[in-house]
């Protein structure tokens, strides 16, 4: 039951790891309103996976689609790092791939966070809770570790070494999260 409160954390790491981050977006897509605009696919995506999940889940097992959502949550948060430093000298351009991005990161995030819904009523008020407090750690925990590695780093916003540990560390725990699903899926 434990993993739910890792699941928790993981249902919302991806969103939480984009918001921790907005300062960085805002010094690289200089002249877009990130704190605005950054949102809004997002919660597009939110709404599209939400109306399309009860279809999904008749389609697929849960295990493919916790799969399916992590790592997809992963390439998006790749591809967030990488965009900001590809084409950072096409701030358009970069801006532009990056809201399609984050349409994308609302799709998995959501996938991801509704999977781990469904599977919390399978198991008793214990789970849902910890699951809840996962949810709460989550935000808390990106913006430690951001901090700790601002701190050590400085906040230059030029140095893209502090972003990439960072959505590393983020990506990271996903996979770690998502083995231990994968486990608990075979003893099921």
């Amino acid at each position: 039951e434990n993993i739910f409160f890792l699941n928790g954390i993981t249902s919302l790491r991806g969103w939480h790891a984009a918001l921790g981050a907005l300062d960085y977006f805002s010094y690289v897509w200089e002249g877009f309103n990130v704190y605005l605009y950054f949102p809004v696919p997002v919660f597009i995506a939110y709404a599209v996976t939400g109306i399309s999940f009860r279809w999904i889940t008749t389609r697929f097992s849960y295990t493919n689609i916790v799969k399916t959502g992590v790592i997809g949550l992963n390439i998006m948060l790749t591809l967030l790092v990488l965009i900001s430093i590809i084409f950072k000298n096409s701030i358009n351009l970069g801006f532009a791939l990056t809201l399609v991005t984050g349409f994308f990161l609302g799709f998995f995030n959501n996938f991801v966070q509704l999977s781990f819904f469904g599977m919390i009523n399978y198991f008793g008020m214990q789970t849902v809770s910890r699951f809840t407090i996962g949810t709460a750690a989550s935000g808390l925990m990106v913006i430690i570790i951001r901090a700790i590695i601002t701190g050590i780093f400085g906040d230059d916003q030029s140095n893209v070494v502090p972003i990439v540990i960072y959505f590393c560390i983020s990506i990271a725990f996903n996979f770690f999260d998502l083995w231990l699903n994968l486990r608990l899926f075979k003893t099921e």
